[in-house]
């Protein structure tokens, strides 16, 4: 083509433009049916205008109006994730605004704390950090950092049983959930009795279609569960070995305890049975 169209002239209409753009998707997201994919296109376009002080006005308005609607945890992550890496070279004036936009929006709900800490799988994570970014260079430390608040979850959900019940399904069947396994250490170290929980790890996953299954809380569950109770680990995967409905997890679950002699035998048993 000989040119890609029209194009804004001034930075003013460059900034107008966005705020158009704001005030549509808000006045679309009246539709229940677009709102979650206009929030999600929002949230990820908020990174390149959140310095702009002329959009700000915009970008809290629709911030408000989305929160009417529930908790906006992608929103909330893309202004962590532009303070963190873009928020020291904003003007103060913009800084403070902003920093009081990601209060507005921090989840209070522990569903969506949930989802933020255990589900969230974008990038390296740090934007779930608080604390001093320097020594956030070192990797592991804040991974570990990461795994802990994950851990911590597991732990309070174990003793809520409704909050467990809705949030299961959701981690049973995630594309990516990068601190289940964490998540279901957590629920091991609850203190629950650890044949109880299995219980209910077990019948949640049996209610999620095989080919979209997680096992990841189930492993986490299971390494951990092994380092005070080796023998009910070995009882539990005695039992899945020859379950139908564990088949197709049974090697990643035994892979996630000791490789000793027992299970050596399942997992030629595993195989025997076309596991």
């Amino acid at each position: 083509p000989r040119d890609y169209g029209w194009h804004p002239p001034t930075y003013g209409d460059i900034w107008n433009w966005f705020i158009d753009a704001l005030n549509l998707a808000v006045e679309l997201s009246e539709n229940p049916k677009a709102r979650p994919e206009i929030r999600r296109i929002v949230s990820g376009a908020l990174r390149g205008i959140l310095g702009i002080e002329a959009c700000l006005g915009a970008i809290e308005a629709a911030a408000e109006d989305f929160q009417k609607n529930g908790e906006w945890i992608d929103g909330w992550l893309a202004i962590r994730g532009a303070l963190r890496f873009d928020g020291d070279g904003w003007r103060p004036v913009v800084r403070k605004r902003v920093l009081a936009l990601e209060t507005m929006l921090r989840p209070s709900d522990p569903l969506n704390v949930a989802r933020a800490y255990v589900l969230e799988g974008r990038g390296s994570g740090f934007d779930l950090l608080d604390g001093d970014k320097e020594g956030e260079k070192d990797y592991s430390a804040a991974f570990e950092r990461l795994a802990q608040k994950a851990e911590s979850i597991g732990k309070e959900f174990a003793g809520q049983p409704t909050l467990l019940d809705q949030f299961l399904p959701e981690v049973l069947q995630a594309t990516r959930a990068p601190r289940a396994f964490s998540f279901g250490i957590g629920l091991a170290e609850s203190g629950m009795p650890a044949a109880q929980m299995w219980d209910i790890l077990k019948s949640s996953l049996n209610n999620v279609s095989a080919n979209q299954r997680d096992v990841s809380v189930l492993g986490g569950f299971l390494h951990q569960v092994h380092k005070t109770d080796p023998e009910l680990v070995s009882s539990i995967l005695d039992d899945a070995v020859v379950d139908p409905d564990m088949a197709s997890n049974f090697v990643y679950l035994q892979a996630q305890t000791d490789i000793d002699d027992e299970a050596i035998a399942r997992l030629r048993r595993a195989i025997s049975l076309g596991s």
